[in-house]
C-alpha cells in the first residue's frame, strides 16, 4: 500500500500534474489492536488533515484490490462476565433443581457461552438487515477473538469466577456507532 501511494505521486511528478490542494502521504500503527492514540489520532492531533483520505488496507470490498469510497465502521468491545466460583463437586447442587443454585456457585464460562451464542444470532440478523452497496452481503460481522476465564488460576476443578470476550465488530459506514453498540447491548 504504501509503495503505491508513494508511486502515485511519483507519477504525478513524473507527469508535471499539481494537484489542488497539498498531498500527505501518511503511515499509521495501532489499526489492529485499537491502538488510535498513537496512530490516526495522533496524525489528526498533530493537525495533519485532508479534504480527502485513500485508505491503503489491502482487504478492499466488494472485490480484492478495489478502490472504495467508503469505510465499514468497526470497534472492539471487551465483555466482562461475573461468576460465583465454587469447586466442581458442587456443580450438582448449582445447576439442578433442589440445589443452592448460584448462592452455590455460577460458571461465568457458560454465561459467556450463552453470550456469545446471542451474539452469533446477532449477526445472523445482521447478514440480513445491514446492506450496503459497496459491501458484501452478510460483511457486517461480530468476531469473539478471545475467550478467557478461570477462578482466579488455570484450573478446571472450579467454576470459572469470571471471563472475559472480545470481540471485533463491523458495521455499515452509514450507521452511527452509539446505535450499533444499542443493538449489541
Amino acid at each position: 500500500g504504501l509503495v503505491a501511494a508513494w508511486l502515485a505521486v511519483q507519477g504525478l511528478a513524473d507527469a508535471n500534474q499539481r494537484p489542488a490542494g497539498d498531498v500527505v502521504v501518511q503511515s499509521v500503527v495501532g489499526e489492529e489492536r485499537m491502538e488510535h492514540e498513537v496512530g490516526t489520532t495522533a496524525c489528526l492531533r498533530a493537525g495533519f488533515t485532508g479534504d480527502a483520505a485513500v485508505v491503503l488496507e489491502p482487504s478492499s470490498t466488494p472485490l480484492p484490490l478495489t478502490v472504495s469510497p467508503v469505510s465499514a465502521g468497526n470497534w472492539v468491545f471487551r465483555i466482562v462476565v461475573p461468576g460465583r466460583s465454587t469447586h466442581a463437586g458442587n456443580r450438582a447442587g448449582a445447576i439442578r433443581p433442589g440445589g443452592a443454585g448460584g448462592a452455590l456457585g455460577v460458571n461465568a464460562v457458560e454465561k459467556g457461552v450463552d453470550i456469545l451464542h446471542a451474539l452469533h444470532a446477532l449477526e445472523d440478523r445482521w447478514a440480513i438487515s445491514k446492506a450496503h452497496p459497496f459491501f458484501s452481503p452478510g460483511f457486517f460481522t461480530i468476531l469473539p477473538g478471545l475467550f478467557h476465564s478461570d477462578a482466579g488460576y488455570p484450573s478446571t476443578s472450579f467454576f470459572a469466577d469470571y471471563a472475559v470476550i472480545q470481540c471485533v465488530l463491523w458495521y455499515p459506514p452509514d450507521e452511527q456507532a452509539e446505535d450499533v453498540a444499542k443493538e449489541v447491548e
